[in-house]
């Protein structure tokens, strides 16, 4: 088997149609296809989390929604 490590996008590129979700979407695919194994960089922080809000519990009002979206979708 293989394993990658993580990868992700950063918050920045969620805004203004600048992609990210499309990047993992086509990542996932990718890894999916090829079944290649993969961690997502990060649950929890400000730069990369599916979850923003360094510090503290992860909060739904603080959510990158689109990606948990996009996980649950994906790796059903």
């Amino acid at each position: 088997p293989v394993y990658m490590g993580e990868f992700g996008a950063g918050v920045h590129c969620f805004e203004n149609n600048k992609g990210g979700l499309q990047w993992v979407t086509d990542m996932v695919d990718i890894c999916k296809a090829n079944n290649i194994y993969f961690t997502y960089h990060a649950y929890h922080e400000d730069s990369f989390g599916l979850y923003y809000g360094t510090g503290t519990l992860p909060d739904p009002a603080n959510a990158n929604t689109a990606l948990i979206n996009l996980f649950t979708q994906k790796l059903q």
